[in-house]
């Protein structure tokens, strides 16, 4: 499985329940078209089908546009979420203040089980990505999460060389 498959993905439907306002949006969408297909029946069957196909069009074009559209917008504010796995006294300070501007950044210290605690980190900060500091680290996370983990190298994320 090609681990960065997830990541680089958009999602195909939009939650309909994100916020309370579209939930009633969705409600009331349903009963209005439940109320046109009714309406239609009940003048004749004929005219309940016409109806609900009018509506599967409708929807289906609205979708079909509403996703180009997200597709098509510049989305300035996705910023990457990292997390960093190693001992503090390993994990270069400045480097981590040089990457908020960029994205979220949250230190993870191993202790003695390294899966364990990313497993606990990632249950309250999903990140994109996870940076290693320890190979044998490394190999144990890859076999474990889907999230990329990746070692650390000595040019990694400088400013001037960040791709995000």
């Amino acid at each position: 499985m090609d681990r960065g498959l997830r990541d680089r993905l958009p999602a195909l439907i939009g939650n309909p329940f994100r916020d309370e306002g579209a939930a009633f949006r969705l409600v009331f969408v349903t009963i209005g078209v439940f109320s046109l297909v009714a309406l239609g029946s009940w003048i004749s069957t004929w005219a309940g089908l016409g109806v609900v196909a009018a509506c599967i069009a409708a929807a289906g074009i609205l979708a079909w546009r509403w996703r180009r559209a997200r597709m098509l917008a510049p989305r300035a504010t996705d910023r990457a979420s990292l997390l960093l796995v190693g001992d503090p006294g390993a994990i270069d300070q400045g480097r981590v203040a040089a990457l908020h501007p960029f994205g979220d950044v949250r230190i993870v210290e191993p202790g003695t089980d390294p899966v364990a605690a990313v497993e606990q980190a990632l249950q309250a900060f999903a990140a994109d990505e996870v940076v290693v500091f320890d190979p044998r680290s490394a190999e144990r996370l890859r076999a474990r999460f889907v999230v990329p983990v990746r070692l650390a190298a000595a040019a990694d994320y400088l400013p001037e060389t960040a791709s995000r």
